[in-house]
Formats: C-alpha cells, structure tokens, sequence
C-alpha cells in the first residue's frame, strides 16, 4: 500500500486511525497519506533525515486545488508527522496553510432585486407536496437572508425563543460550526416579523419554529425554500452563472481511488456527479487513464 522508507510507519499509523474514523473519512485520510508517501519516495534519495522544514515547505508548494482542501490535506500529514515524532523520529510540523474564500458570489442588479421581492410578495404554491404556509413565510425568509446576511438552513432553523422582537434580535444556534451568535434587525424588518408572528399564531409559543412546515412540529425544508427561489429566477428570466468544477485535489482523489478499485483489483466504479462540467472531468480523467466507462444523465425535478 505505502511505497516509501517509511511505508512500516505509515500501514501503524492508517491502521491506528481506522479505528476511529468513518468509512468516508478513512477513504479520504488513505489518500492523503498515499499521495505523501508517494512524493517521499519521488524525492528521498538516501537514508538521511529529510523531513525538514524546507522539504516540507517544497511538498506543500506541490499541493493544488482549494484552499481549504490543501488546508485539510496539510492537517492530516501534520497527525502522521507527530506520530513520527513519539516514536523517534525528527520530522518538522509546517504550519496548516490559511484558508481564503475560493467562492465567487453573484452580485443581483437593483432591477432583478425588485423582480425577485415582488415575486416572492405573490407566491402561489401549485404542488399539493409544497408547505402550506410558503406564500406566507418564504417572502419574510427571503427578506431576512437579504437584510441580516443568513443561511438558508439557520433560518428555517429558528425558534420562537430565540427571536426577540422587542430589541430586534435573533439567537442563532443552529447555525454552520455550531458557533451560536445575535443578529440585529433593523427597525423595518423587526416591524416585518412582528406582524408575520402575529398572523401565524407564534407570539408566546416558544418552542415553535419561526417557520413552520405542514406539520408544525418541524420547520419548512432547506430545499423548499432553495426550490422556491430558483422557481423565481427563472420566471423572472435571471440566469446566474455557476461555474461547477472538480478541484485539482479532489481529482487526484478520484485518480487514486479509481487506480485501487479499477486497475489494480479489477472492480467496477459508480460515480455520482451533480454538475455537467464535473461529469466532462470524469469523463476526460478515465480516457486519459485509458479506462473504458458509460455515464447515464437525467434532471432532477424541483418543487413548485
């Protein structure tokens, strides 16, 4: 499995971790250990100590794809250096490089903001599946996500206990990292949510969700709220541009993992990918591996 001077050290190592993580994580920790095993080999011509600072520092350099993914490639090297390190070993732990936001957003024009409030302001659910309550609550989640910067899934998320609407502040705690945080609201928007608790019947009943869905002991769904949106952009003829690409880490990824399965133990693959642009990447990697595929697409229907 492991092909450098420390190939002994590295089978310990995955072994000892196995034990403690998921099947996915495992698939991911394996190639990462793999892929630096590999460089060790390419760039270890004696027996010497290299593991130092500028061989890490050159082996980082190497690293492509997203920040966060060369981030979380980094972490895990750094765990197999300090395993080196309590058996006796001297190996330099580099830094975990900083993560910097690899994501571009799409900036609506004033016009297209009137478009979309004015159709969220007259929504009409067709699909007998949808919430009830959608033409009601998705024009106040719109306007909250626009004018308290919120996610989706925080915001269906929210409790009657933890909205208070006499100082205009919300309590998130369902929130991305677990981190609970206050969000103010302006005047406008509290005055907004004021009259929406009123007319649902939510003032005083603190454990009901803000926003309920058909059963009132659960919330609307993230996707209802996603679908409804995306129902909007369209109507209204709004394209939004979103570039869907593997990076070059998870390629790699999806290399190694097509070499073990495919070429070495002679079994066949499943892939699922969501966008077109990351089917074509698949597709490109395996005729440049030289391995023979078929790829099935279809449409995934969304809610009214």
């Amino acid at each position: 499995m492991f092909v450098s001077k420390y190939d002994k050290e590295f089978s310990q190592y995955y072994e000892l971790r196995s034990a403690s993580l998921s099947d996915s994580a495992q698939k991911h920790e394996l190639c990462y250990l793999k892929r630096f095993d590999k460089y060790i080999a390419d760039n270890i011509q004696t027996d010497e100590n290299v593991l130092s600072e500028s061989f890490m520092c050159r082996w980082i350099s190497t690293l492509q794809g997203e920040s966060i993914s060369i981030a979380n490639e980094v972490i895990v090297i750094r765990q197999f250096l300090k395993y080196l390190n309590l058996n006796g070993y001297s190996a330099f732990i580099p830094v975990v490089p900083k993560v910097h936001d690899d994501y571009s957003p799409y900036i609506f024009s004033d016009e297209e903001l009137e478009l979309i409030f004015a159709s969220a302001d007259n929504t009409i659910v067709k699909d007998k599946k949808s919430c009830i309550y959608l033409p009601i609550e998705f024009p106040v989640i719109l306007r909250l996500l626009f004018s308290c910067g919120l996610r989706i899934g925080e915001t269906v998320r929210i409790q009657i206990k933890d909205v208070d609407l006499e100082n205009g502040i919300l309590k998130l705690v369902n929130t991305k990292g677990d981190k609970h945080r206050l969000v103010p609201m302006s005047e406008k928007m509290t005055d907004i949510l004021t009259k929406y608790c009123l007319a649902m019947g939510l003032v005083g009943n603190g454990e009901a969700w803000l926003f309920p869905g058909n059963d009132r002991n659960d919330h609307i769904s993230d996707r209802s709220v996603k679908h409804r949106f995306e129902r909007i952009l369209k109507d209204n003829g709004i394209e939004v541009i979103r570039i869907q690409v593997i990076s070059k880490a998870k390629l790699n990824e999806l290399k190694d993992i097509m070499e073990d399965v495919i070429i070495d133990n002679r079994k066949k693959l499943v892939v699922f990918a969501r966008f077109i642009p990351e089917i074509e990447s698949i597709k490109k990697l395996s005729e440049e591996m030289k391995i023979k595929y078929a790829y099935i697409t279809g449409e995934v229907k969304t809610e009214d």
